[in-house]
């Protein structure tokens, strides 16, 4: 049987496209045209979840070029991602660090437990390890004092601008056995916050 020079065509153009497409692979699984420092075996990005070639960086590795680095005593800003309250933070292992702490830990070692990390300026992006120290959680809320930081509690109870009760109204509620609907009309509050005040939702510091 002879073959049409079409179908000839297709066949030879198709086994070509084949052999191409086998080359191709063979040489990109190669590492002959990447980079000596770059693996030539595929891994699987966390962010997008695709499978991207290359050399995949250690977090000292990239945490270094994200950080301002200036004179011994001088701050070393981190220049990526903050959290709102200004402190940096670097993405590992699927989980946010603290870059300050990145950075003590990189140059000085652990920290230990139960010790916080503070700052001896007052600039929260900085990562200088000069510019820390470790101290307890008594040294952290005294470190915040001096430096005004310190976030006052809220007025509470009848010091609150919208408090609606007194001490002795909502101890006559909880000692009360009257329905709901009543005490919440007799002290002309909803019926939701007298349920509240008797199950120490709210007002849950006052004793009876």
């Amino acid at each position: 049987m002879i073959m049409t020079t079409k179908w000839h065509k297709l066949i030879v153009a198709g086994g070509l496209r084949a052999r191409l497409a086998k080359w191709a692979i063979q040489w990109w699984r190669s590492p002959a045209h990447l980079p000596l420092e770059v693996d030539s075996m595929p891994r699987k990005d966390p962010k997008t979840g695709r499978f991207v070639f290359g050399k995949e960086l250690t977090l000292e590795e990239r945490f270094w070029p994200k950080v301002d680095i200036r004179g011994f005593d001088d701050c070393w800003e981190w220049i990526a991602s903050k959290i709102p309250a200004g402190y940096g933070q670097i993405h590992n292992n699927g989980t946010m660090l603290r870059a300050h702490r990145v950075a003590w830990e990189l140059m000085r070692g652990p920290i230990p437990k139960g010790l916080c990390l503070l700052h001896h300026c007052d600039s929260r992006a900085c990562v200088n390890p000069n510019h820390l120290f470790l101290g307890t959680k008594a040294d952290n809320m005294a470190d915040m004092e001096a430096k005004g930081r310190r976030r006052s509690a809220p007025p509470r109870g009848v010091n609150s601008p919208n408090a609606k009760l007194t001490n002795e109204k909502v101890r006559a509620i909880r000692l009360s056995t009257l329905p709901q609907r009543v005490l919440a009309k007799m002290h002309g509050v909803h019926q939701s916050t007298i349920w509240t005040v008797k199950h120490r939702k709210s007002w849950s510091w006052l004793a009876y």
